[in-house]
């Protein structure tokens, strides 16, 4: 949203109505408004680009009528929910992946010690140079490093996308959460984007 910024250690998102921190916000044309992108996905944009200061407060900004006590409780609970589950769902997946990685470890050793054995065999003298090179310095090298780079890849690298992803959903878990009235100069601005001051 064009609404959202955050001032000093605050990150705001402003919303038409409390259902848009999840759901994406209905175009309007007639105001040139082609709709927004749930505000928790623009939270977790903001958070995960680490472009800006840790924010420690998170200000949802809604109409004056749209606000209750209710509706504050119900977005810190349903805020909770969501990060709890996206945590639970990060964690299931990254150690699915490190699983991947240990499983495919020992065929990918086998696979390094056969390519890096054959290669030795295929690299002496008795062979003529053509099948020394072609095998013992190419294929088998390549077969050798290729068995052991997935087991590699997916220990060291695979699991990183959703360590950024729980970081993120622990840093919004962790948000003082508080709702306040939308102004009227932030009502003015269509909701777009998530900005921070």
């Amino acid at each position: 949203m064009n609404g959202d910024v955050l001032e000093h250690d605050e990150l705001r998102v402003a919303l038409r109505e409390p259902n848009e921190l999840f759901d994406y916000g209905p175009p309007n044309v007639a105001e040139g408004n082609p709709g927004s992108y749930p505000g928790i996905d623009r939270l977790r944009n903001e958070l995960s680009s680490g472009s800006q200061p840790n924010p420690r407060r998170l200000v949802v900004l809604l109409p004056r009528e749209q606000i209750t006590p209710q509706t504050e409780r119900g977005i810190r609970e349903a805020v909770a929910s969501y990060c709890d589950a996206g945590i639970r769902r990060a964690e299931g997946e990254l150690s699915a992946a490190q699983r991947d990685g240990w499983q495919t470890m020992l065929f990918g050793l086998v696979v390094l010690a056969a390519g890096l054995a054959l290669s030795t065999i295929f690299s002496e003298n008795r062979f003529p140079q053509t099948i020394r090179v072609f095998l013992g310095e190419g294929v088998f090298l390549v077969i050798a490093w290729v068995g052991i780079w997935y087991p590699l890849d997916t220990l060291l690298f695979a699991g990183r996308p959703y360590r950024v992803e729980r970081k993120v959903l622990h840093a919004i878990r962790e948000l003082e959460i508080a709702v306040r009235p939308l102004e009227a100069q932030e009502s003015a601005r269509s909701p777009a984007s998530t900005t921070q001051a």
